[in-house]
């Protein structure tokens, strides 16, 4: 087993989300086996590569580095508060902004080796860990904090995108949160319906097509595994019955009763 942590995966946005296109058919694989808890623990595994994805795409955009903007970055990266007076006036004086958000960081993850006055820069906050490495910092708490990660990509789409005023599609974490996955889907013997386990996969497909912005190809793959969820016209009821409720027989005819 490689000892390769888990952020190099993927180390672009194509390649980010072209696997997780690939976990979400083997999520729909295990749904459609009626591995439920497991189809629930690879749609989460879904939404945390696709949110590396996503982080790729932010981390390399153009972006004016005005300076509104830029004390807004730096706040975001000092955990909300301005940062010290030396270090704003540092700023001040480079000729050289950057073009993307990578940029800066890199930017500042040199020259904090050998700046006093930027002694104190957070290398390993949130803001600056998820950006570089699409990862959370894994001696903390919270390493498959799957919400937390996905808010951050929220905080992160905002801050460069402003008010959507570009048209940009608006992002809502919270639609793609799987409630519990960090503990109790990853790890427990707890089991999972049916109907949750559809939810959950379907979270994970909306993910890929809202925020990926899948192509005809990527397209292409998603009609396939959603016939196979049975939410196509063309396909038979049995499982969309089964998913739509647990207490029915795996024919979809019969209620499961319980023998007493």
């Amino acid at each position: 087993m490689s000892n390769q942590l888990s952020y190099k995966e993927c180390e672009n946005y194509h390649e980010c989300k072209n696997a997780a296109l690939e976990k979400l058919e083997d999520a729909v694989a295990l749904f459609d086996r009626e591995r439920y808890t497991g189809a629930v623990y690879m749609a989460g595994y879904v939404i945390e590569i696709g949110t590396k994805a996503a982080f790729y795409k932010l981390a390399n955009e153009a972006v004016s580095f005005e300076e509104g903007k830029f004390r807004e970055i730096m706040e975001h990266l000092w955990g909300g508060t301005s940062p010290k007076k030396e270090v704003a006036d540092f700023f001040k004086t480079f000729s050289f902004p950057p073009r993307t958000p990578k940029d800066l960081l890199l930017f500042l993850k040199n020259i904090v080796l050998v700046s006093k006055s930027l002694k104190d820069f957070p290398q390993q906050a949130d803001g600056f860990s998820v950006i570089i490495h699409n990862r959370y910092p894994k001696q903390k708490e919270g390493y498959h904090d799957l919400k937390g990660f996905l808010d951050e990509l929220q905080k992160w789409k905002d801050l460069l995108h402003g008010e959507q005023a570009d048209g940009r599609q608006s992002f809502d974490s919270g639609k793609y949160h799987l409630p519990g996955w960090g503990t109790k889907i990853r790890y427990s013997n707890d089991k999972t319906s049916a109907r949750d386990a559809l939810e959950a996969v379907k979270k994970a497909m909306n993910f890929i097509k809202e925020v990926l912005e899948v192509d005809d190809a990527d397209k292409t793959k998603l009609v396939k595994m959603e016939d196979t969820l049975g939410l196509t016209s063309n396909k038979d009821e049995r499982k969309t019955q089964t998913a739509r409720d647990p207490l029915m027989s795996p024919t979809g005819n019969l209620p499961i009763v319980n023998k007493e």
